[in-house]
């Protein structure tokens, strides 16, 4: 039933962008005048795809399919929830202005080992990274730390180094998250096959009106 639940949620949303991406494919999606970007919805839809590529072939073991993400008003908080929501894997939010100490309870109580941050909280998680480094029994394992702001610092990786993994992905290898068939997975059965076929026929039905 999970299995089902995930594969209606990844469909949704693929053909919620692929709609969204091809009507208003190089209006403005995003304006964020602090960082001086705008973003159209063609660019958003492949990076969230590129971005969920690079999360599912790059990183270390993501326990539980749970990760961290610190939120802030920013392209890359945006991008980074909808890919793992495409992945099917938990995301714990964070709201902004948070202490060491939330950040290490929120880790702890639902055992993550993926924080997705920007410059703002680096200093709180690579005390945390630290910390338990020095730790003989470690209480968090923080293997994978994802900075927005492409920060160049063991052990953190840098977001748009990142990313542009997942873009050489997307466009190069044959199960892109844009055209996605459930023949390349592991997961293929009649119901499933039948909902894949049902949401490419709702995608162009919508797709005759919007146009």
């Amino acid at each position: 039933m999970e299995v089902l639940l995930y594969w209606i949620v990844f469909l949704i949303l693929r053909v919620f962008l692929h709609i969204i991406a091809g009507k208003y494919k190089y209006q403005n999606a995003f304006c964020f005048q602090e960082h001086q970007r705008k973003i159209n919805y063609f660019n958003y839809k492949f990076d969230v795809f590129s971005l969920a590529k690079a999360i599912k072939n790059k990183l270390y073991n993501i326990s539980k399919n749970r990760v961290l993400i610190i939120s802030e008003p920013r392209y890359e908080f945006l991008t980074t929830c909808l890919s793992n929501f495409i992945l099917g894997n938990t995301v714990i939010i964070i709201t902004s202005n948070v202490t060491k100490k939330m950040v290490e309870k929120t880790l702890l109580k639902y055992n993550i080992n993926t924080v997705f941050f920007s410059n703002t909280y680096k200093d709180i998680v690579l005390s945390l990274y630290k910390k338990n480094n020095n730790e003989k029994k470690k209480s968090i394992v923080l293997t994978n730390l994802i900075n927005f702001d492409s920060l160049n610092q063991y052990p953190i990786i840098k977001y748009e180094k990142f990313l542009n993994i997942g873009r050489y992905l997307e466009n190069y290898s044959l199960d892109t998250f844009s055209n996605l068939p459930l023949e390349h997975n592991a997961i293929n059965n009649t119901k499933i096959n039948k909902l894949n076929i049902l949401f490419e026929n709702i995608s162009s039905f919508l797709n005759k009106f919007i146009n």
